[in-house]
């Protein structure tokens, strides 16, 4: 997995840790997308920027 934090587990359901995967349109929670060679991870997008303001 992408996210390796330990306590709040891999359920996926905070979406704290949510990330852009290049060549999707969904963005994806770090914590439950497993590893692939090759992947494209964004961080920081306006996409990304506007849906942490709507689950603050």
């Amino acid at each position: 997995m992408l996210c390796h934090l330990k306590g709040p587990g891999t359920t996926g359901a905070c979406r704290v840790c949510m990330v852009e995967l290049a060549g999707t349109d969904r963005l994806l929670p770090a914590c439950t997308t497993p590893v692939q060679d090759g992947m494209s991870i964004r961080t920081t997008c306006a996409k990304l920027e506007e849906y942490r303001k709507i689950i603050a």
